[in-house]
């Protein structure tokens, strides 16, 4: 009898060890995915703030006729890294390539997916807002979306 309450006792710590273990690894998991969501989120935003700035240094270099929104649409984009263009938004994952950037013509395919979305507040400001999700085991998460208002504070 003492002997089947000690290997009773015994599988119990091992049970709920190997569980805890599990449960810390899925928690670290999904915390690393978190984390590359909120960056891929940030760069979408980053990029957006890319074309409106090209837009003013060729405005002020060459084409004073090009507005400082010219490529920033109301409605829903894609945009990979160093791309200069919002493409209409496809359901598609973003790959990682050779050289570890996030983009969708890569060699390694991701659970990532982004969406960029413009609204025109008024004739100088808009918002862009993106949300990143991605599928874990059998669930699908979405970070926060990150806002951002984008203002033509340079007067052009």
């Amino acid at each position: 009898m003492e002997v089947m309450l000690s290997i009773f006792i015994l599988t119990a710590a091992v049970v709920g060890s190997f569980s805890l273990i599990q449960q810390t690894l899925h928690a670290s998991s999904l915390n690393q995915s978190k984390l590359i969501a909120y960056y891929l989120g940030q760069e979408g935003i980053e990029i957006v703030r890319n074309i409106r700035d090209n837009n003013w240094l060729e405005q002020y270099r060459s084409d004073p006729a090009l507005s400082w929104d010219d490529g920033l649409d109301e409605g829903e984009y894609i945009v990979a890294f160093g791309d200069q263009a919002l493409r209409v938004f496809e359901d598609t994952p973003l790959y990682l390539n050779d050289d570890g950037f996030y983009d969708y013509t890569g060699t390694s395919p991701t659970t990532f997916k982004r969406k960029i979305t413009i609204n025109k507040i008024d004739s100088s400001a808009l918002s862009a807002t993106v949300e990143v999700s991605w599928e874990q085991g059998k669930k699908i998460y979405t970070a926060d979306p990150i806002i951002d208002y984008l203002y033509n504070w340079y007067g052009y």
